[in-house]
């Protein structure tokens, strides 16, 4: 027992209040609502946090949800408020018995009312009052239904009708009589019973209190001065398992899990926007989202037309983590908050290239290759050196491609490079760096084709098997290249109707031309040194011409327009 006080009087210690709520809760009931006053104690306890209960009770002894339905005063008490709750009570031993029984004498009653107060306010959430079984059972039902012979089985059958009542009529639960029985459990000194071994005591009038407080106010009751004049010790032992009870399990319950938004997920996420979603919550006048920055303070609120379960959200920035979070309110007034939805996260980050490889490589020349990104980008930056060499070549890339012939390379002799992307004109918003990929150029003027056509053999990459590969034309020193090989005429670039092609020392013997998908539209074994060429009926766009030499390849981008 010192133990359990030792712990929660910690607890104790570091409780920190939060912002006061007020709420409005019928209470419609029998004596257990009566015997000590719940509503009362339990707006004693909620000021000691600051907090307001404005209530109102109609508890005739015995009564039975069938009564309250005809009663023309609860009928009238329902419909005299816009209440944040109204709390529905079972006669005590009703619901334990079988449920054919319950299910006839019970469950209708529990729904005509439930539709009495959702008819006067929508935003109204029913509570049903979870109440406890006798302290020894029903000796006066055992013999002829042996389940609530004891506390424990009545108990459970308790537990069984008011979850049902939850689940049927979309509404909360208040697990009193769960927390009675964890009380009995861990600490059987604290009597909870009064002498007929039925109604509560003052200690199971405050346990009852810090369970309703904990459900309806949905804060703590771990750490509030007001003890209904018990000791201490005692109270805080109370105050800590109702806190458990309920907040351990408050999916059981159906605490806010009508109003919660539920799966809330990130969607479409680019260089500066995103979609948010979430389920549809039944009922729902309309949504609200906040969101920020991850780590940030304040929220930015966004506001969500009826109806509605998804927001586009732009202006985000590069490189940044956020999280957000949605509620749903049941009018335009928002008189009261429901639960905020789960937090969601979601980054906006410059995508990296998945892989880059090196294909087809000749002697003085070499095809740059990496996988396009997830995202379109604005460009490209590569960078290049000869294995070992003190310095990196730096080359961009338009965002619209993924390769990059570079030229002026030493036969014979291994180079390094890497890419990465970049998500502004300015370089100051770019992904990390690809892993270096490292090639060799050839030691004579061997001619290389595409993997298929053998020369790469085991490389797995080459123009024709991606078809999304493209190129460009910017060239730079120390991959050096002039857009145009040395001896090779392509005229006039970019085109529109005919293409001249020109060899001035050499001979075309083989002529592919690539589109930008990484699709082969022209082939030809000319062996002549010109070729004319009727380019109109291309698509615009980018081309990448390989030109096949006696002694050389030769490497060319076109742009048709």
């Amino acid at each position: 027992m010192s133990r359990v006080i030792i712990f929660v009087f910690s607890l104790l210690i570091i409780s920190v209040p939060i912002q006061a709520d007020q709420l409005k809760v019928l209470f419609l009931g029998n004596s257990y609502i009566g015997t000590g006053n719940l509503p009362v104690t339990l707006a004693n306890l909620a000021a000691s946090n600051g907090d307001v209960l404005i209530h109102d009770r109609n508890t005739p002894g015995g009564h039975t949800l069938q009564g309250h339905s005809t009663n023309g005063t609860s009928i009238t008490k329902i419909n005299s408020n816009d209440w944040d709750y109204v709390v529905l009570q079972e006669q005590s031993q009703l619901p334990s018995f079988p449920q054919s029984q319950v299910a006839a004498q019970s469950y209708p009653y529990a729904a005509q009312l439930n539709t009495m107060i959702k008819a006067n306010n929508p935003c109204t959430e029913t509570v049903f009052y979870m109440t406890w079984g006798r302290e020894n059972g029903d000796a006066n039902n055992c013999s002829v239904w042996p389940p609530v012979c004891t506390f424990e089985g009545m108990q459970a059958q308790l537990r069984l009708s008011y979850l049902t009542m939850g689940v049927d009529n979309d509404a909360t639960v208040a697990p009193v009589g769960v927390a009675w029985k964890n009380v009995r459990d861990s600490t059987a000194a604290i009597d909870l019973y009064n002498n007929d071994g039925s109604h509560p005591s003052t200690r199971g009038v405050y346990l009852t209190s810090c369970v309703f407080y904990a459900t309806l106010f949905q804060k703590s009751p771990i750490g509030l001065s007001f003890t209904n004049g018990l000791p201490a010790a005692e109270a805080v032992i109370l105050q800590y398992i109702a806190h458990h009870t309920v907040f351990d399990s408050t999916d059981n319950w159906f605490i806010n899990k009508n109003w919660e938004p539920q799966n809330p997920t990130t969607t479409n996420v680019t260089l500066n926007s995103a979609v948010l979603n979430w389920d549809p919550v039944p009922n729902a006048h309309h949504y609200k989202i906040r969101g920020r920055q991850v780590g940030g303070s304040a929220w930015t609120h966004l506001l969500v037309p009826p109806a509605v379960t998804q927001k586009q959200v732009f202006g985000l920035s590069g490189n940044t983590s956020y999280e957000w979070q949605v509620i749903a309110h049941c009018d335009s007034a928002e008189h009261f908050d429901y639960a905020w939805s789960e937090l969601a996260t979601f980054t906006i980050e410059c995508p990296a290239t998945p892989g880059i490889w090196t294909d087809p490589v000749s002697t003085n020349s070499a095809a740059l290759n990496w996988s396009p990104t997830a995202l379109n980008v604005s460009g490209f930056e590569i960078r290049g050196k000869r294995v070992g060499a003190p310095s990196w070549t730096t080359l961009l890339v338009p965002g619209t491609q993924n390769f990059k012939v570079v030229f002026g390379l030493q036969p014979n002799t291994s180079y390094q490079w890497t890419v990465r992307s970049w998500c502004d004109t300015s370089g100051t918003y770019v992904s990390d760096w690809a892993v270096l990929d490292t090639f060799t150029t050839s030691s004579t003027n061997a001619r290389h084709s595409p993997v298929g056509g053998g020369t790469n053999e085991g490389s797995g990459h080459g123009f024709v098997q991606n078809p999304t590969r493209s190129f460009a034309s910017d060239q730079d020193d120390g991959f050096d290249g002039t857009g145009m090989t040395e001896g090779l005429s392509v005229f006039p670039n970019p085109t529109q109707n005919n293409l001249n092609i020109t060899l001035a020392n050499d001979e075309i013997v083989e002529l592919k031309i690539w589109n930008a998908a990484g699709e082969l539209i022209y082939m030809a074994n000319p062996s002549i040194s010109h070729l004319l060429l009727t380019t109109h009926e291309w698509p615009r766009g980018i081309y990448l011409l390989i030109l096949e030499g006696k002694s050389t390849t030769y490497y060319q981008q076109l742009v048709k327009h």
